[in-house]
């Protein structure tokens, strides 16, 4: 166990659990839904959708944070590639999965301001990379990650 990550990882759960509450009292609260500015993406709604959905886009990323941090303190689960690649899919799966919740009321948000396509691509793109992986290592290729390099930083 390592306690320097653990902190961490108790620290970064604190600011994630009051991060998505905080944002939403005491910042977009704050401010009266119909003074914000048009933009080139469209009326004041329009601007104000996409600055909930990057914020909350940070709340998933300061859990996903959270998460690794404690996983890297208590286990080992990070030592495969894989592992971080599945990792990284499941957190551009929940970015895609705010902003199309952000948008259920006003769907013209996904056409304006087409944000999940992105976070949606870098998820299907990252999940076809996996199989990928798996698949050569099933057949016993040699991928570059599998080349053993010795680095002045390493254990051994």
């Amino acid at each position: 166990m390592n306690i320097q990550l653990l902190l961490a990882a108790f620290l970064a759960s604190i600011i994630t659990a009051g991060h998505p509450f905080i944002g939403e009292k005491y910042f977009f609260g704050g401010i009266d839904p119909t003074s914000y500015p048009h933009s080139p993406f469209g009326d004041g709604d329009v601007t104000r959708r996409p600055m909930k959905i990057a914020w909350h886009l940070l709340t998933i990323a300061l859990f996903m944070s959270s998460f690794a941090l404690f996983a890297l303190a208590l286990t080992s689960i990070f030592e495969s590639p894989r592992t971080i690649a599945r990792f990284i899919f499941w957190q551009f799966v929940l970015f895609t999965l705010i902003v199309w919740a952000l948008a259920i009321f006003r769907p013209i948000i996904l056409i304006r301001v087409p944000l999940w396509i992105a976070t949606g691509g870098i998820a299907v793109g990252n999940s076809l990379e996996v199989d990928l992986i798996e698949d050569a290592r099933k057949r016993h290729i040699m991928l570059p990650n599998d080349i053993p390099v010795h680095s002045p930083f390493s254990a051994s």
